[in-house]
């Protein structure tokens, strides 16, 4: 399980993220409270993650707290 994501911030296309953590590209997926709240591209981010797997799709999903 995922319980956490810590890495740059790559890029921000609501409701998606792209998070890099040593070398692997996270796609998460945020709620915009979440969005408006992250630092721009670039910059560091500590994401809790719940991770979802259902009958046909498997996703993460981050908030700030």
């Amino acid at each position: 399980m995922i319980g956490r994501l810590r890495g740059t911030l790559v890029a921000k296309q609501p409701p998606w993220l792209l998070v890099e953590v040593g070398g692997v590209g996270y796609e998460v997926q945020s709620p915009m409270s979440t969005i408006f709240d992250l630092p721009g591209t670039g910059k560091e981010v500590t994401l809790l993650t719940h991770y979802a797997v259902k009958e046909d799709t498997a996703a993460i999903y981050g908030f700030l707290r």
